[in-house]
């Protein structure tokens, strides 16, 4: 069973909600409810975040890409002027609503150290506001 604490955050980006949580990953997970545009080959599309940690980000979607798909990401984090631009790769989708959050897991690729930095800073402000 995971433990999660809420924070709203008011930044000017709108939709914009954090928690952290534990996981069965090995990893801790934030809980963050941010808008993401994403690329591919051959469409430009955006929804909306359910969790990140340095390692990867869950994206909601009802027609999820499907394993092995290469994205483009841009997106917010709270308190932060400059979008994170990462490219990553889905891998893993749920289309099936009976069993989840339909979806996709895309695990980042070469992501920059000062974009770890503020993923693992907005981790540790969340738990510290516990």
């Amino acid at each position: 069973m995971s433990s999660a604490s809420t924070t709203a955050i008011d930044d000017g980006h709108k939709d914009i909600k954090a928690s952290v949580r534990k996981s069965r990953r090995n990893r801790e997970r934030i809980e963050l409810n941010v808008k993401v545009e994403y690329r591919t080959l051959d469409a430009v599309l955006w929804n909306f975040s359910t969790n990140i940690n340095e390692g990867g980000i869950f994206i909601r979607s009802n027609r999820p890409q499907p394993p092995g798909t290469k994205v483009y990401l841009r997106f917010f984090l709270p308190d932060v002027i400059k979008p994170l631009q990462v490219e990553g790769e889905v891998v893993w989708c749920n289309d099936d609503p009976r069993t989840g959050d339909c979806g996709m897991g895309i695990e980042f690729h070469e992501l920059r150290d000062g974009d770890k930095r503020l993923i693992n800073q907005l981790m540790t402000g969340l738990r510290s506001s516990d």
